[in-house]
């Protein structure tokens, strides 16, 4: 038995309504503006000799409206246009109204907190369909691996969370991330497609965004300005590509030179971004 992955068990669900309901108010109050610079009336379309001719419904006009001429195309358009907006704002509050209604009663993380909230007695005898975030996270963080090995010359350069990295900026990468709260693994091993070989990668952090429970890897290139490195740089997110991790999806990077260094400014806007 495995616990479940899914957003649907976590805050995220809500937070989708929510920003559907923020795009459709955005949308609305477009149209409402659209509506109120319109023409008055509305557009009847009527079939003539194969083709139609456009008439402008208005109070004082009748049912079939008063003939628009080819020369007043433009007010056959808006009043066409005005007809849409007007359907689409009465389906757009309908639907508002309808997601307004159920982001109180969704509460996904229900799911989760009913494994929680059992005896530690009963917990231990039961494996869960759906973990709570803080479990969840556990999990993830202390699952054990082989990092890559550390020459014996290198320097011994230490995280805020006691880990050994390999550089000074991977050391305000981590420390960043420990310090918001986002769990992460250094160097975790990751089987990929080369051509015909199949190699082993180590990404700089793989990293967790706990609200959607999705998995990033994220590199630091550090040396941009060496050609030789640039290349390599290059090659590395050729290879990503292949293996179907593409920046701003599921791939993070960060880079600096000489003249600009990586600054914990840029690293927080990432993480803040894509990890909470």
């Amino acid at each position: 038995m495995e616990s479940l992955n899914y957003r649907f068990v976590t805050s995220s669900l809500r937070n989708l309504l929510q920003s559907h309901a923020e795009e459709m108010l955005s949308l609305i109050e477009t149209l409402k503006k659209s509506l109120k610079a319109a023409p008055a009336g509305t557009l009847n379309v009527s079939p003539h000799q194969g083709t139609f001719q456009y008439y402008r419904v208005l109070p004082s006009t009748g049912k079939k409206g008063r003939y628009i001429s080819k020369e007043q195309r433009s007010l056959a358009q808006k009043l066409s246009q005005r007809d849409y907006d007007k359907a689409l704002l009465v389906e757009l509050q309908k639907q508002l109204k309808a997601i307004d209604k159920c982001i109180p009663a969704c509460k996904p993380e229900q799911f989760g907190l009913l494994w929680q909230k059992l005896h530690p007695a009963r917990r231990a005898l039961v494996k869960p369909y759906v973990l709570p975030d803080d479990e969840y996270s556990r999990l993830w963080t202390n699952l054990e691996y082989k990092g890559r090995r550390f020459d014996d010359a290198a320097p011994q350069l230490m995280s805020a969370k006691g880990e050994r990295v390999r550089s000074k900026s991977e050391i305000i990468i981590a420390d960043t991330l420990f310090r918001l709260g986002v769990p992460y693994r250094y160097e975790f091993p990751y089987k990929m497609c080369d051509g015909n070989r199949r190699i082993t990668v180590y990404p700089d952090f793989t990293c967790l965004n706990v609200r959607t429970r999705q998995e990033f890897i994220w590199e630091h290139f550090g040396l941009i300005e060496d050609s030789g490195y640039a290349k390599n740089m290059i090659a590395k997110l050729e290879l990503y590509a292949a293996n179907d991790f593409f920046a701003g999806v599921n791939l993070l990077t960060s880079q600096e030179s000489y003249e600009h260094p990586l600054n914990t400014v840029y690293v927080e806007r990432v993480v803040r971004k894509f990890l909470l």
